[in-house]
């Protein structure tokens, strides 16, 4: 017979904010930096809630480090 035990534990997560101490405070959905996971033993997991909707900043400048370089010539004359 197989195992009956389930993987994939039912979790609470909760939305939250960390103050100066450290300390966890719940706000509304969408207005946390972070995530708290609690599993269905009590177990506790904190993840940092990344921003997806934004892009990270370029680390160079693409006007002074192009890739291709550019051609500056004249049209072929027939």
């Amino acid at each position: 017979m197989g195992c009956c035990i389930s993987h994939f534990e039912k979790e609470t997560v909760h939305e939250v904010t960390l103050d100066a101490n450290g300390v966890a405070q719940r706000v509304p959905k969408g207005q946390g930096t972070h995530f708290i996971h609690i599993s269905k033993n009590n177990e506790t997991h904190l993840e940092e809630k990344s921003d997806q909707t934004s892009c990270p900043t370029p680390t160079h400048s693409s006007a002074t480090n192009n890739k291709w370089p550019t051609t500056v010539s004249s049209p072929p004359s027939y």
